[in-house]
């Protein structure tokens, strides 16, 4: 009874915080937000600071909106759920990773169906790193765990081998750079008709409709920690500031303070997944006493069996 009751307790934990770790919030928060009387002015104020900052890029916002309004009609999150669901078939998946393929196919899709969303490798690498880290310890094994994570990028319109595959790119681009001073002078050299790693950072340094999002973010953490820089509110800016993101939506602020929800409740969450692998050596280790128990009680048994017919082929 308590075992199972701290298995219960491990699994609400465990939802909480992934749906934590891909939204941004406080896996305590209620969802309830407070609406300040200043919040619409201060609403006013960022779109106000935005379109400064567009005019100063000489961007035309006419040409933004055309650009929006060309877009083709979205697909909704119940399509992208139903096409999960299509590929991974009638098996269910066990709680709490259920939980953690709703929140990020959630991520992804809203994400994705943005008119603004451009796919580039540093978005790969934060889909996988997500996906890994919240799915460390799959009971089912790697190959089941590979299989869920090429249907929810299917599921999301992505090749799955592409995103491995450009994620792998970007973490090898990474670690063969000297460090962050090197990682940012690349990002500052990026020109026009550069390819590979270099030819996404001037993709993003020359679309003024880039849009930042939670995934991208958590691939930019990433890049980030491989080059052994402290993830700071100035090293944030110093970085996409060298991706010319700092006057684009979703800037390095809120990058920062996804950053900061992210890894408080990345090390809750290691701390909940040290729990079930406690649980689960103690499960293993209780079913081999019982398996052994069992067994010597079935070898006891045939001993007893065994002894009469000795005593009359004796006689």
């Amino acid at each position: 009874m308590k075992q199972a009751l701290l298995v219960l307790m491990a699994v609400c934990a465990w939802t909480r915080l992934a749906h934590a770790l891909i939204t941004g919030t406080s896996p305590y928060h209620s969802g309830m937000r407070t609406v300040s009387p200043h919040t619409h002015r201060g609403s006013s104020l960022r779109r106000q600071q935005a379109v400064t900052m567009l005019a100063e890029k000489d961007i035309d916002l006419q040409v933004l909106k055309n650009q929006a309004g060309a877009a083709t009609k979205a697909k909704t999150l119940s399509d992208s759920t139903r096409a999960f669901y299509s590929l991974w078939g009638a098996i269910p998946i066990m709680e709490p990773y259920r939980r953690v393929v709703d929140e990020l196919l959630t991520a992804a899709h809203f994400a994705k169906v943005d008119v603004r969303f451009t796919y580039d490798p540093i978005f790969a690498l934060g889909f996988a790193t997500v996906f890994d880290r919240l799915t460390d310890g799959y009971p089912p094994g790697e190959s089941e765990k590979q299989r869920l994570f090429d249907c929810l990028a299917k599921a999301v319109d992505e090749d799955p081998s592409k995103m491995r595959g450009d994620a792998q790119k970007l973490k090898e681009w990474v670690t063969g750079k000297g460090g962050s001073s090197e990682i940012l002078s690349a990002f500052n050299a990026a020109k026009p008709g550069d390819k590979g790693i270099e030819g996404t950072i001037e993709s993003i340094k020359a679309n003024p409709l880039w849009l930042y999002n939670r995934v991208w973010g958590v691939g930019l953490y990433t890049m980030m920690e491989m080059a052994n820089t402290e993830v700071t509110q100035e090293s944030v800016t110093e970085w996409m500031s060298a991706l010319d993101c700092n006057y684009k939506f979703g800037g390095p602020k809120k990058c920062f303070t996804d950053y900061t929800v992210w890894s408080a409740n990345l090390q809750r969450l290691r701390e909940v997944q040290k729990v079930f692998k406690e649980m689960e050596i103690r499960r293993k280790k209780d079913l081999a006493e019982k398996l052994e128990a069992r067994a010597k009680e079935l070898q006891e048994k045939e001993s007893k069996l065994g002894e009469p017919a000795t005593a009359a082929s004796t006689s």
